[in-house]
């Protein structure tokens, strides 16, 4: 099985800059910014790009050695520096490309069916988190979050009372349109409450999240109302689980 090379190294593979390299692959849509992290397209995963994590560097992203991109535009001496594409901007080329199913690349493989799939996932999570403006964050916790049901604010209150640092409702560092409950930056987890599972659009929102969750590797922690009503006893063993001592 082929090793990846952090960016680092297959720019020096390459014998370019990390620096170049980083936006040669945002010219060319491997990568967008969001906020203070680089994230891979819907491109980038095509052509191999995959998430590492480390305990000192935390999430990075790798590449195969033999990555095949377009170099001439970083070697060029025409083009003394890369398009610089906003964020927002960034966003809506890779959801505009989504929604055409085209990647941007002759050099890659027509997968129609996969491309429409991906669509209609986005399209779905897009659609549920309507339910966003149905439960209006109203429930105020003591360290001054604003949250949508009883059972979130006694999770928020717990997490403050134990001492550990965490945000509400955070936008996962992926192209779709998903946001967890709650995120604690120490162990990079991430904590989803299901408080309606008997409505089946909900239900299928939990299908399409927790798949999500999996395919990007992430850490999670889920809850259910049997949970919150034990949060005392559940918690601290959840988090455990991820080197987060709270007593």
């Amino acid at each position: 099985m082929q090793q990846n090379l952090s960016t680092s190294l297959l720019a020096k593979s390459l014998g370019i800059t990390r620096k170049d390299l980083f936006a040669q692959l945002q010219t060319q849509a491997f990568i967008y910014r969001d906020e203070q992290t680089w994230v891979l397209t819907d491109k980038g995963i095509e052509y191999g790009g995959t998430y590492q994590c480390s305990d000192k560097y935390g999430r990075y992203i790798t590449w195969p050695k033999t990555l095949d991109i377009d170099m001439h535009q970083t070697n060029n001496k025409e083009i003394e520096q890369p398009v610089k594409v906003t964020n927002v901007e960034q966003k809506k080329q890779n959801w505009s490309k989504k929604m055409i199913g085209w990647f941007g690349s002759t050099k890659q493989p027509e997968k129609k069916e996969e491309s429409k799939t991906k669509v209609t996932v986005s399209q779905e999570i897009k659609k549920k988190e309507n339910f966003r403006e149905k439960f209006p964050a109203k429930y105020r916790t003591q360290d001054g979050h604003f949250v949508r049901s009883k059972a979130e604010m006694i999770i928020d209150n717990w997490l403050y009372a134990a001492g550990v640092v965490h945000a509400y409702e955070k936008k996962l560092p992926i192209a779709e349109n998903l946001y967890s409950d709650f995120y604690i930056p120490k162990g990079n987890v991430y904590i989803e409450y299901w408080g309606y599972e008997q409505e089946s659009k909900y239900l299928e929102r939990k299908k399409i999240k927790i798949a999500l969750y999996k395919k990007y590797g992430f850490s999670l922690i889920q809850l259910e109302d049997k949970d919150v009503e034990n949060i005392d006893d559940i918690m601290p063993r959840l988090l455990l689980d991820y080197d987060i001592q709270v007593y």
